[in-house]
């Protein structure tokens, strides 16, 4: 059997681990530049926010209802990731990761059926009190139908943040319900062209013969064949070294902090055309100078409450 880990509205999330009073709260995450909506929490979704949308366009909405706004911080959401990921890892032999924010986990041997669900459960207790980041558990028997799992997941709150297709009928029931265009790697154009012939479920495709999908898929690799780098026998660029010396140059950095190496053309100077970023919030774990500061006060009423 194979887990989804899904980080639930990851960006968002990671702003409420350091800011508890948005728990509760509508909260967006902006593109590079301000420009769009690129994360909501669930309180902002049902306010009708699209996803996407141009920030300046939903102002109204935004400051009528309250909703926290934040620049994107890659920074803090990057190094959010890999304490995830680190307890991610404690959990199987195989530890995939997907995204920022999704891993796939491969958990043969550690059980079955209400074995399996409760193992599912102590993963997202166990990443939710090392982290604050708040996990939905997708699994079943390949990453597609885990998938699947995890969109159900989040939708349903009776499953306790854990959904598990392991049964021929769990699987017909979930993929009876799910929209074609759910289905991970279906896009809109796809979706579409799906639809146009009567594919309108996950299940419906399942239905479709073998040859009818292989036409599918000699259209998608022909559009992939062409999204490659054209090079030609000449070519005087190095890319493998090109590849190297960039990891080399994100390590130390990750390391060290923001550009301590970096590319000669970019010059020493102090530069004002950075991004706009006029709602970026601390890098609260790895800038020294960031760090949550806690008053002796604070720390006193903690320890008389406890």
């Amino acid at each position: 059997m194979i887990a989804l880990a899904d980080c639930n509205n990851f960006y968002c999330s990671c702003e409420r681990v350091f800011n508890p009073a948005l728990r509760t709260a509508p909260v967006i995450v902006l593109s590079n530049n301000d420009g769009c909506v690129v994360a909501r929490s669930n309180e902002a979704k049902a306010l009708g926010i699209p996803m996407g949308i141009p920030f300046y366009q939903v102002r109204e909405v935004i400051e009528k209802n309250g909703v926290a706004v934040f620049s994107s911080n890659y920074n803090l959401y990057g190094d959010m990731s890999r304490r995830v990921m680190t307890l991610l890892a404690d959990f199987t032999p195989t530890l995939m990761p997907y995204s920022i924010d999704e891993a796939f986990l491969d958990l043969s041997g550690m059980g079955s059926g209400e074995a399996l669900r409760d193992y599912g459960k102590r993963i997202v207790r166990i990443v939710g009190k090392g982290t604050g980041i708040p996990l939905t558990v997708g699994i079943a028997a390949t990453k597609t139908l885990a998938k699947v799992a995890a969109h159900y997941g989040k939708r349903y709150k009776g499953y306790e943040g854990v959904c598990l297709i392991d049964t021929d009928e769990r699987r017909e029931k979930a993929l009876r319900q799910l929209p074609v265009g759910e289905v991970w790697g279906i896009g809109r154009r796809l979706r579409a062209t799906l639809e146009y012939h009567g594919v309108r479920t996950a299940w419906d495709l399942t239905q479709k013969s073998e040859s009818w999908t292989r036409r599918l898929e000699e259209a998608v690799a022909n559009f992939a064949a062409a999204s490659a780098i054209q090079t030609n026998l000449f070519d005087p660029i190095d890319r493998a070294k090109q590849a190297r010396l960039a990891a080399a140059i994100d390590a130390i950095n990750r390391r060290n902090g923001h550009d301590t190496v970096k590319v000669a053309i970019q010059g020493t100077a102090p530069k004002n055309w950075g991004l706009k970023q006029e709602h970026i919030s601390q890098q609260y774990t790895t800038n020294l100078l960031e760090v949550i500061q806690v008053s002796q006060v604070a720390l006193c009423r903690l320890f008389h409450s406890a």
